[in-house]
């Protein structure tokens, strides 16, 4: 399910298309329910609102979809892929979709264990671009439609990567 949300999420295609595209992206189509349909349809459809969302409390400048980014550590180099970064005069917002069955944990959860991942991510854009002044993160909980949020700025990136390098 989630490789397909996060495709129908990148490709921004009508949402008439979706059905076409989902059964392209599964290994077995014919095996495919109308309820798994609408489940990928519905995980789709809220990824898409939570990131509308997000982005109309901003100015964009440009989007990106599944971006590879590097951090460069002194001590080892992390390496990943932002679902969506958009791109506004201060900085960037970082968009992750999270899929996962919210069944066996909580939003508050999932979302302290993968903000470490989107930190690592506005560190590899600092990193890169001195003139960011901040980095807004964002996951994006597709199975409900809720999104955790959280900024950082240059001065907190400094500390965070500080101590990334110590404890690796």
């Amino acid at each position: 399910v989630g490789t397909v949300v996060h495709k129908l999420c990148e490709l921004d295609s009508q949402q008439a298309d979706w059905p076409t595209i989902i059964r392209r992206c599964v290994p077995e189509p014919d095996a495919l329910t109308d309820d798994a349909l609408a489940a990928i349809i519905e995980h789709a459809e809220a990824g898409l609102a939570g990131l509308r969302a997000i982005e109309a409390e901003h100015t964009i400048q440009s989007r990106h979809d599944e971006l590879s980014v590097q951090l460069d550590l002194d001590t080892a180099q992390v390496v990943g892929e932002i679902d969506h970064l958009s791109v506004s005069p201060t900085g960037y917002i970082v968009v992750d979709y999270k899929t996962s069955d919210l069944e066996k944990q909580s939003i508050a959860e999932l979302a302290e264990h993968y903000f470490p991942q989107l930190i690592a991510y506005a560190g590899a854009l600092f990193q890169n671009d001195n003139t960011a002044t901040q980095v807004d993160l964002a996951l994006v909980f597709t199975d409900t439609g809720e999104v955790k949020q959280r900024s950082v700025t240059r001065d907190d990136n400094e500390r965070l990567m500080n101590w990334a390098s110590d404890q690796l």
